[in-house]
């Protein structure tokens, strides 16, 4: 039996804190273009995580949440497409305003290794190689320390 858009968009909190929130989330083999996945289904999986991320954020902060509020603009750079396969979703508030809030998604697959660890370690390369520094997002390690 093939997944539907409901298994596809469907989150496992793994992990929270005060401004980060992961997910685990298993994309299936229906939802490619030939061996990979398609942008499409990442989008989808991008606005479920910021959808639910920012309402548990939230409440984790205190406030009211109101469950109408969704996302109404995604921006995405990929730096290879995954696997069909388990992937990490870690979303972060960066931003909350009484109109705006700002949400960086990070959906991941290298911890597995394969083509998605060797794009990080290419992107790291060339990054080093021209600008002589890199900046490193959503690693998980406390701010403070």
């Amino acid at each position: 039996m093939s997944a539907t858009f409901a298994d596809l968009i469907s989150l496992s909190t793994t992990s929270s804190s005060h401004s980060t929130i992961s997910f685990a989330a298993t994309v299936d083999p229906t939802f490619t273009i030939g061996p990979k996945v398609h942008g499409g289904s990442l989008q989808a999986i991008t606005a479920a995580a910021a959808r639910e991320g920012f309402r548990e954020l939230l409440r984790a902060q205190g406030h009211d949440v109101d469950d109408s509020l969704v996302p109404v603009a995604i921006a995405s750079d990929y730096l290879s497409a995954p696997d069909p396969a388990a992937v990490d979703v870690a979303v972060t508030l960066r931003k909350r305003g009484r109109t705006v809030t700002l949400l960086t998604v990070d959906l991941a697959q290298w911890r597995a290794g394969g083509d998605g660890a060797d794009a990080v370690c290419a992107a790291v390369d060339e990054s080093l190689q021209k600008a002589g520094f890199l900046l490193v997002t959503g690693h998980g390690i406390d701010p403070a320390l």
